[in-house]
């Protein structure tokens, strides 16, 4: 995730600077792509805060503890 991220700000920043010196416009598969980005970053904020909520019921339940290293 942190590479897409990292992707994602050098297209935006390399866009911003070509818009600004020669007046150049996103192609709209830039713009589609930068759009997926942030949709792909959404879906997995939403699937990672899942994840820790589902954790800790596992954890309150007794049925894991909080290292899952020392479970084993």
């Amino acid at each position: 995730m942190e590479e897409l991220k990292a992707n994602r700000d050098d297209v935006h920043q390399k866009m911003e600077i070509a818009e600004q010196r020669s007046g150049l416009q996103r192609t709209e598969e830039v713009r589609l792509w930068l759009q997926n980005v942030m949709k792909i970053e959404q879906k997995f904020q939403a699937l990672s805060s899942k994840k820790s909520v589902k954790l800790g019921r596992l954890i309150l339940c007794g049925l894991c503890s909080k290292s899952l290293r020392s479970s084993y």
